[in-house]
């Protein structure tokens, strides 16, 4: 085998060794994948090394007494196959770092959320009703300060009545769109995407968040809020009843704008 035969092999693990490289450096494969599956990529990228460097060895050192010979004519349907199957095994590459700023947004929240997809947690996520007495103890905790819970939205969706008249503190991804309003009665949410795996299967959790009821102090010199800007809210935190449904509401929000977190999921 001529070394322009072997070139084909040498750009496929080339690309995929380097491309994967790119993905663990700065983490970048976080993006769209839980953070344990690094030590895979890892290693994928020392095997695609490995038949890089090996495709490098001349045919020699490999196979002794094994001799090819070539009839100097060339094939065009070959050389055709061959570069298909290169373009083919390379398209990933090619669409990963066509987008290399693409997150989940907005737009793949209301495909999951508000519109017909199976993903939809509107309809698989059960609020508890809260009971008046439980509501009128939860208004009278407050009326006193509350130092805040630091949590997230998926401990608030495991546990909410843990967390109901409590002020809480999290991180997340601010939404506002009109949309919006047959779910919680307002057009303003914060969100945030829950993987098993991979983006593939992200599934967005969402929680009203009562702007009416911002507090003045805060209003004055907030700007305004764009969508999927990450926030921290601080507020509190009350199951409202929706057309007939318990559903999540943020009330009495303090927003401050924060970098996006090193890993946008919630695991």
């Amino acid at each position: 085998m001529k070394f322009f035969t072997r070139i084909p092999h040498l750009m496929v693990f080339g690309l995929w060794s380097f491309f994967l490289f790119y993905l663990m450096l700065h983490f970048r494969y976080i993006r769209f994948l839980r953070p344990e599956f690094g030590i895979l990529l890892i290693l994928a990228h020392f095997i695609c090394l490995a038949f890089f460097l090996t495709s490098l060895i001349p045919q020699g050192f490999l196979q002794h007494g094994h001799h090819h010979e070539h009839d100097g004519t060339s094939h065009p349907k070959i050389f055709t196959d061959t570069l298909c199957r290169v373009l083919i095994l390379s398209l990933p590459i090619i669409f990963a770092l066509a987008i290399p700023n693409g997150r989940l947004g907005n737009a793949d929240f209301h495909n999951r959320y508000t519109g017909k997809s199976r993903m939809n947690v509107a309809s698989s996520l059960a609020f508890p009703r809260i009971s008046p007495q439980q509501q009128e103890e939860a208004e009278k905790k407050n009326h006193f300060p509350q130092l805040p819970i630091r949590t997230s939205l998926l401990e608030i969706f495991l546990a909410p009545q843990k967390y109901h008249g409590k002020t809480v503190e999290l991180t997340a991804m601010f939404l506002q769109d009109k949309q919006m309003r047959p779910y919680f009665g307002m057009d303003t949410a914060v969100y945030r995407f829950l993987i098993t795996c991979c983006a593939a299967d992200a599934v967005p959790l969402a929680i009203a968040l009562d702007l009416d009821q911002v507090p003045d102090q805060n209003t004055k010199n907030s700007p305004e809020w764009k969508n999927d800007q990450w926030i921290k809210v601080t507020a509190v935190f009350e199951i409202r009843t929706v057309n007939g449904k318990p559903m999540p509401f943020l009330s009495r929000p303090i927003i401050v704008p924060v970098d996006a977190p090193k890993v946008p999921w919630l695991l």
